[in-house]
């Protein structure tokens, strides 16, 4: 359970993070109430994320992420009603572009972590060979 926990939150601060920053840059609206309305859709997606893949999302057919993203895509279009955003076809389809931008984000943060995480793997392997050897 606390494994699921911590899975939640890592994916839900790193959404909640790029929201943040992306909706800054642009120079959007960051009042408290929109705070809270993003987190509430970044728990959301991290939600979805951690119930439909047990593994790394990237472990999966690329069919079953597209799927998620416009699962990801959908819920944001029924936060956007709910949240009374007034969003545009426009906003819909930057939000589309904004999902995959995100996705990208966290999949290049994934590898850079999988890659730390191997090479000191890498090392301790190393280190315990010379070990046995000596």
């Amino acid at each position: 359970m606390m494994h699921l926990i911590k899975k939640l939150t890592q994916v839900a601060t790193l959404i909640f993070t790029i929201l943040i920053v992306i909706r800054m840059l642009s120079g959007l609206e960051v009042s408290n109430q929109m705070l809270w309305q993003l987190l509430f859709v970044a728990l959301i997606a991290s939600l979805m994320k951690v119930v439909m893949f047990k593994e790394t999302l990237f472990n999966y057919h690329w069919a079953y992420q597209l799927g998620y993203l416009f699962l990801i895509w959908l819920s944001l279009l029924i936060f956007g009603m709910f949240f009374k955003w007034h969003m545009t076809l426009g906003d819909a389809a930057m939000n589309l572009l904004l999902v995959f931008f995100i996705y990208g984000i966290i999949r290049v943060i994934n590898y850079r972590q999988d890659k730390i995480e191997v090479d000191q793997m890498n090392d301790y392997l190393k280190k315990k060979r010379r070990k046995k050897e000596a």
